[in-house]
């Protein structure tokens, strides 16, 4: 794991992308990223999270917001917004 390699120094931004396996990623690191409360970036693409890591994306969508108290979406021209539970049937 990189943090091993980087003599457990935390990171300050952590961005994830692997093609829909997300999940598997985030959740075998949810101890790290609560002890470094880095930023994460990480595509949530619905289509890959279904075929590569056979994860419902509406599962893994709650899992985050279960997960991270401050969660945020990025819209159409890059405007930045909180996101929550009652965001869900926004997301398009």
């Amino acid at each position: 794991m990189l943090l091993k390699r980087c003599d457990d120094r935390l990171p300050d931004f952590i961005k994830v992308d692997c093609e829909g396996f997300e999940p598997v990623i985030l959740k075998q690191a949810a101890d790290q990223i609560w002890r470094s409360n880095a930023p994460v970036h990480l595509e949530f693409n619905s289509w890959c999270l279904l075929h590569q890591s056979r994860s419902h994306p509406l599962d893994f969508l709650n899992w985050i917001l279960d997960s991270f108290p401050e969660t945020f979406i990025v819209r159409k021209g890059g405007t930045l917004e909180r996101f929550g539970r009652t965001d869900i049937s926004t997301i398009t």
